[in-house]
């Protein structure tokens, strides 16, 4: 019995952690890398950008930077660190990008420095 409390509590906790995985972490991954990218092209190729698109009262951006500047959370005993989560996504992403686009490679860099 106290061996099924122990499965249900840990079958929880992934369950969790997956959940904030896939809600928090996953968007906000995709949503600071389109900002990225938005603000680089439109920098690089001003005539490919609408210039609406950047502009915050047409289209306003979301606000990511809360998001990146909290403190590692605690979940159930493990730390889940969401700008370090974000910072490895996007440096896999822009290595990846850059070997496949050997051409493109200014562009990435252009966006991991601004990241």
């Amino acid at each position: 019995h106290e061996h099924d409390n122990d499965s249900h509590l840990r079958s929880f906790k992934r369950t969790m952690i997956k959940t904030v995985e896939e809600t928090l972490v996953k968007p906000l991954c995709r949503d600071v890398e389109n900002d990225l990218r938005m603000r680089i092209h439109h920098k690089n190729q001003a005539h490919g950008v609408k210039t609406s698109e950047l502009n915050p009262k047409k289209n306003p951006s979301k606000a990511l930077r809360p998001f990146l500047e909290l403190r590692p959370l605690r979940l159930f005993g493990s730390l889940l660190d969401v700008r370090q989560k974000v910072t490895h996504y996007l440096e896999t992403i822009f290595y990846n990008l850059t070997t496949v686009a050997l051409y493109d490679w200014m562009t990435y860099a252009d966006m991991r420095n601004l990241a």
